[in-house]
């Protein structure tokens, strides 16, 4: 059956080609024009065409260590333009080719030194060979006091179309996931139950890598551990180049990569209060022209929780009430293992194949004690016990093909990579219910007993093109394709247990969902300098076609259309490290396939789900503007952001009969989000940080459900700050505490709750080995807690989960400690690793 749904995919995507090439046509005469056009042009006013050399080699100052990949960059005097420029090889060494006659500077830069530029370098026509000899770069560490101060890169850097959190020092996050470094990241929140949100949506998309991911969003948060993340882009505005997919936009996970010859490792083991185990290591072994790479990890957290929940539901003269207290059990859980290699064809090309597999489980089990009357007609209440289990299992194995070649020294680019995604889930389901005492003591055998079975069938195949062309203008040029098709069938089954007959399935709730999608897409962007400001521009277009069969009914609910996606980014700088930001974005939100499902399932006696076919995508308009102030040890930033959503999704309830709701989706008109974020970074000491940051926004909603008029409106903001103590080089303590503000949705609002962790890390055997012990929720305040009302209900419900969570991680690092003279090279994440995601 995989395969020939996975065929019913491919069939449909040519069908999607055929259907829609007059569009296409148009797509890749757009992108082959700016492509030919703009290579064409690199010959007139791009090519260096001198014929000196500048060479040179990058030492450490202290150890004349060569330095590997350090920048180097040539300028031309007077102007202070960009003319060419190039990294250093394993050794050091670097050569610039095709010099033109003048005068230049040249500049050497690495992450972890102190910037280096070089005195006038004059070329003449005697003079076509200039070897400037060594370059010293100094470490960016000082003494003080006997304390051993060892520089941290800055927490976020921004670029004109993104923030870059740098994760390196974040120890709350030590042994945990990707969601647990999210919670510690601008723009970001996590709930308690460890659901994302970016700037308040969960509308967004996840990325590894710049690649999309095998997992669903937050499964894939889940999964990734932490000690594997280089940095974070958060992309709230991205640019034409990215898939428009999202509300809120891209986070962009980075995963470390291995840059010094040889073999190296890194070993991660977590325990913590309430059996949760970690485990995790990295391997990799590069040589010259190749690097391998793998690792394994496992994971087991178990979560106990409490649930609240009373309900009324109305029809005509009668009033029924539910009260619920119930004990929640969430498990996640799983292991997988990640590969590849990555091959230096040449000294320009680059040829990856990586992997991933694994198997992916959670489950979230309880027991409920439940008291049921209406009123009028029942003359005493109702008690009984309900008890369920509902595991959920899913394999999953993705692989990319990477393709990466640089034309020339300058910048000129061409990247491609192959995505393949095979994921099948199996989700079961269990419901059994006693009647009891008013004591909640069971009186007799099980009333009722439900069953239900999902398996989810899913494949996805992507592909993309990129060319990137940057001119000595400091103007730069990229057009890509993109191309994907994907295919998700589930079945459905609901059994009930009759006694003697034993399980039947109830057809009237079973089905099965045959769901198809193919985009077609092309994009181009053009940046370069008007009046002193730095602009980009660009469009992207795309056609999609998508399908969805009930196969129960033989219903079929199809998108057939075009879609344009224009974008815009500015920045100029002013004086005295002033910057000012801004930027405009249309982008699109497909709903999840998950919420579109045709057909009922059974959660329990109270509630029922059901999806919605005919969900149209939400289209949404965003624009930011910022400003941002540095000076030596710290910076400001200010961002202002207004977000507008056509076509909105919201989750609903709807009342169906007597204490029964049906859960559900449903576009409604719009909703706006008006609002500033702001972050502070300041360093009063040297063994001492602070990390502010904040966010205030306008939410209002419009709308209409079931002939009703909905116009909300409230403020919502959110606090954070992270204060971070360092003793010496081995000692670093790490506090963290928080307020997420309550908020509005279509039918309730959600209460507001704060929190607070904190960490401490010691290293070992001059950073080889540390070991870190955190504290989560320290003064249990985390909860969940939402009302919400209709017509026909009002249901308010409150989730608390165990607080003050104790964890214990200890990490070793294998051939990544260099000499101590030389450790000003190396934050606590030493050498990075590629972990092939």
């Amino acid at each position: 059956m995989t395969n020939r749904h996975f065929l019913k995919t491919t069939e449909n995507s040519q069908y999607v080609c055929m259907q829609s090439k007059y569009s296409l046509y148009i797509m890749v005469l757009f992108v082959c024009h700016g492509l030919y056009s703009f290579s064409q042009g690199a010959g007139n006013d791009g090519t260096l065409k001198g014929n000196a050399t500048v060479s040179g080699k990058v030492i450490h100052h202290t150890t004349n260590a060569p330095v590997e990949y350090a920048n180097i960059i040539l300028f031309s005097m007077p102007g202070n333009t960009m003319i060419t420029g190039t990294v250093t090889g394993s050794n050091g060494k670097f050569t610039l080719e095709n010099i033109p006659v003048g005068n230049y500077f040249l500049t050497a830069d690495f992450i972890g030194f102190q910037k280096s530029m070089t005195d006038t370098v004059r070329i003449t026509a005697s003079r076509q060979k200039t070897d400037l000899g060594l370059i010293r770069l100094k470490p960016a560490s000082i003494e003080l006091d006997g304390v051993d101060v060892v520089a941290d890169r800055d927490p976020v850097e921004y670029k004109i179309d993104k923030k870059v959190v740098n994760v390196s020092q974040d120890i709350l996050a030590a042994g945990g996931t990707a969601a647990d470094v999210l919670d510690n990241t601008p723009s970001v929140q996590v709930d308690i139950e460890g659901n994302v949100t970016l700037r308040g949506s969960s509308g967004f998309t996840v990325l590894v890598n710049g690649r999309p991911t095998i997992l669903e969003n937050n499964e894939a948060l889940q999964q990734i551990p932490a000690s594997s993340i280089e940095n974070i882009e958060i992309i709230t505005n991205p640019s034409a180049k990215y898939d428009p997919e999202g509300t809120a936009g891209i986070i962009n996970i980075i995963l470390k990569k291995k840059k010094h010859p040889g073999f190296t490792g890194l070993f991660n083991l977590t325990a913590g209060t309430g059996d949760k185990y970690d485990g995790d290591f990295l391997l990799s072994y590069k040589t010259e022209n190749v690097n391998l790479h793998g690792g394994l990890d496992f994971r087991e957290q178990n979560y106990e929780g409490k649930r609240l929940t009373e309900r009324e539901v109305f029809h005509a003269d009668t009033t029924f009430y539910l009260f619920q207290d119930g004990t929640r059990y969430r498990y996640r859980g799983g292991m997988g293992g990640r590969a590849g290699i990555d091959w230096h064809a040449s000294g320009n090309t680059i040829i990856g194949l990586s992997g991933r597999f694994g198997v992916y489980t959670s489950a979230w089990d309880g027991k409920t004690e439940n008291k049921e009357f209406r009123i009028p007609g029942t003359e005493k209440p109702e008690y009984y016990i309900s008890e369920d289990d509902s595991p959920r299992r899913t394999g999953y194995v993705g692989m990319v093909l990477t393709f990466d070649h640089k034309m020339d020294t300058l910048g000129q680019k061409i990247n491609s990579y192959i995505f393949y995604a095979n994921r099948n889930g199996d989700d079961d389901a269990s419901t059994t219910e006693w009647m009891t005492s008013e004591e909640y003591i069971i009186t007799d055998g099980p009333f009722s007993k439900i069953k239900t079975d999902e398996k989810e069938r899913y494949r996805e195949l992507r592909f993309k093109l990129e060319y990137t062309k940057p001119f000595f203008n400091n103007s730069r040029f990229e057009a890509g394709v993109e191309l994907s098709a994907l295919t998700d069938f589930e079945e459905y089954s609901y059994l009930e247990y009759r006694g003697a007959a034993g399980w039947i399935n109830n057809e009237d709730f079973s089905s099965e969902m045959d769901f198809n999608r193919s985009v077609i897409g092309s994009y181009a962007t053009y940046s370069h300098h008007l009046f002193g400001i730095r602009y980009q521009a660009g469009l992207r277009m795309e056609y999609t076609k998508r399908s969805i069969r009930d196969e129960r009914t033989g219903n079929v609910y199809k998108i057939d259309r075009p879609d344009f996606f224009p974008t815009l980014h500015l920045s100029k700088k002013l004086k005295n490290n002033h910057q000012l930001y801004g930027s405009y974005t249309k982008r699109i939100n497909r709903p999840r396939e998950k919420s579109m499902e045709p057909f009922r399932y059974y959660v329990d006696a109270n509630n029922i789900w059901e999806g919605n076919p005919e969900l149209e995508p939400e289209y949404i308009h965003s624009m930011e503007a910022g400003w941002l102030k540095k000076w030596p040890g710290s910076f400001l930033s200010l961002e202002g952001y207004y977000r507008i959503t056509n076509n909105l999704v919201n989750r609903i309830i709807l009342s169906a009969e007597d204490d029964v709701v049906i859960h559900t989706y449903r576009n409604f008109n719009q909703d706006h989000a008006l609002g500033s974020e702001a972050m502070l970074n300041t360093d009063p000491a040297s063994w001492l940080s602070f990390n502010l940051t904040g966010n205030v926004y306008h939410y209002r909603l419009n709308g209409e459900l079931e002939g009703e008029e909905i116009n909300k409106k409230n403020t919502n903001w959110n606090l954070r700050l992270n204060t971070t103590l360092k003793f010496r080089s081995n000692t670093r303590i790490e506090i963290r505490t928080a307020y997420r503000g309550p908020s509005i949705t279509y039918q309730g609002t959600t209460e507001g709750y704060y929190y607070a962790d904190a960490a401490i890390r010691q290293n070992f055997l001059e950073r080889a080995l540390s070991a870190t012990i955190q504290v989560r929720d320290i003064f249990g305040t985390m909860k969940r807690e939402f009302t919400s009302t209709g017509q026909h209900f009002y249901e308010h419900s409150t989730f608390t989960r165990e607080s003050r969570i104790v964890m214990l991680t200890v990490s070793y690092r294998l051939n990544q400690i260099r000499r101590k003279s030389d450790k000003s090279l190396m934050d606590d994440n030493t050498e990075n690793l590629d972990t092939g995601y």
